[in-house]
């Protein structure tokens, strides 16, 4: 068994605050989303090789994470770097089918590959995906598929038609003015025919897309589909981001602020890192505070604040603050990136 983890992209739609710095090694409650997946593959068995993909702008940002990383003992993250032509990264199929046709860390051809999004927060055991994927491993490739209470905008998400038997019938990618209650996720089973197919894939010119792909599969040979109903998130987006804080939030040691003046009020799950001082305010539910922030007179709720950041005088919800940031007055469902600063006299001055 090989581990693939797409770490790639841009983050459009968390900018500011990822147009310099990978979705993937944002923090939350416990450690960077990178190292919440890492350790969900560190529980699997009979694993060969893991490999993170990146793109090479970012390699010493990934190189410093992976030495880190939960890993099976006696095993190393390896970090395969994909250039990038012009301002365009490769796709991931284009990068799984580089790995195979270089032999680059390992042989895509002789074993069976899990891959997974690098932003992606799995509420369910990866082990558990796997059992089902070698109990049914003639049927050949599957896709994990989270199936909702009920239906929602598809329009951030693949939407898989599955059969009554499982079976994969179509992908369509972000479909628009469509609701749907299964949602596919970046977690796929794949064998090692997966990989000469996705040659074939790109020879034809077809989109650079692993949904599509998988798709373009299931109109040729059986994919089928692992239905759960736990918790998951594509942290990719602000709301996705904040639900996998809320998330992770419940099995997290909560950390206490380092330094309290007057009164603080705790509602619900939060979690301070090291060095945090709040005066005076009121933090939760759904509160991650990082590393040396500083909270004076404010409220901040169902929001992520990152380390070194200051909020005086704020009532902060559903946001994400970036590093060294100075907040004065209201934030309410907005990314900010590093270094924003949203003063008092700027703001009566407009």
């Amino acid at each position: 068994m090989n581990i693939v983890v797409l770490a790639g992209g841009f983050a459009e739609r968390l900018w500011p605050l990822t147009e310099r710095f990978p979705k993937a090694l944002l923090q939350l409650p416990g450690g960077s989303i990178l190292e919440h997946l890492a350790a969900n593959v560190s529980r699997i068995s009979g694993i060969n090789s893991m490999t993170i993909c990146i793109d090479a702008p970012q390699e010493k940002l990934f190189e410093a994470e992976a030495a880190n990383l939960a890993s099976p003992q006696g095993m190393q993250w390896n970090v395969a770097r994909h250039p990038v032509k012009g301002s365009t990264p490769l796709g991931p199929v284009t990068k799984l089918r580089d790995l195979w046709l270089e032999r680059r860390l390992y042989d895509l051809r002789a074993e069976e590959t899990l891959v997974l999004g690098a932003d992606n927060v799995f509420g369910f055991p990866l082990p558990e995906f796997l059992t089902f994927c070698r109990k049914k491993r003639s049927s050949g490739e599957v896709v994990a598929v989270q199936k909702l209470e009920s239906q929602i905008d598809a329009s951030e998400f693949g939407a898989p038609e599955v059969r009554a038997s499982g079976v994969l019938s179509n992908m369509v990618e972000k479909p628009q003015d469509t609701e749907v209650d299964l949602i596919s996720t970046a977690c796929y089973f794949l064998t090692p025919d997966s990989m000469e197919a996705a040659d074939t894939y790109l020879t034809q010119g077809l989109e650079d897309n692993l949904g599509r792909f998988i798709g373009w599969l299931a109109h040729k040979r059986q994919v089928l589909s692992y239905q759960f109903t736990e918790e998951w998130y594509d942290t990719g987006s602000r709301e996705g981001l904040l639900n996998a804080n809320a998330l992770l939030l419940k099995d997290a040691t909560s950390g206490s602020p380092s330094i309290v003046h007057g009164a603080l009020r705790r509602l619900g799950s939060v979690f301070c890192a090291p060095g945090v001082e709040v005066q005076d305010s009121i933090l939760g539910p759904n509160a991650f505070i990082g590393a040396e922030a500083r909270i004076e007179n404010s409220t901040v709720s169902n929001s992520i604040v990152y380390e070194g950041a200051i909020i005086r005088n704020s009532h902060v919800v559903n946001t994400v603050v970036g590093p060294s940031s100075v907040i004065e007055g209201s934030l309410d469902a907005l990314v900010t990136g590093p270094g924003t600063r949203v003063l008092a006299e700027e703001r009566s001055q407009r």
